[in-house]
C-alpha cells in the first residue's frame, strides 16, 4: 500500500515450492505451494515459518535464561 496516494502497488514477489524427492529418480516440485509472496521481509519470513510449522513439524525455539537476561539488559 502507497501510504501517499492510498492505493495498492506492485512489489517483487515469489512463489514457494515445497516437495520433491533426492536420490537417483530426484525430482523438484512442479507446482507452487504458495504464489504471490512478496518478498519483503515482514510478510515472506512469516509465511516461510508457518509452511515449517503445518508441513514439516517445527516448532519455536524455547528462549534461554541467558538470552533473556540479555534481551533485557540490552545486549
Amino acid at each position: 500500500m502507497n501510504e501517499e496516494t492510498g492505493k495498492m502497488m506492485a512489489v517483487p514477489g515469489c512463489k514457494i515450492f515445497v516437495g520433491g524427492r533426492i536420490g537417483e529418480d530426484a525430482h523438484l516440485s512442479l507446482e507452487p505451494f504458495k504464489s504471490g509472496v512478496p518478498l519483503e521481509d515482514e510478510s515472506l519470513i512469516p509465511e516461510l515459518v508457518e509452511i515449517l510449522k503445518t508441513e514439516f513439524g517445527a516448532v519455536d525455539k524455547k528462549m534461554r535464561k541467558r538470552d533473556k537476561i540479555k534481551t533485557l539488559v540490552g545486549l
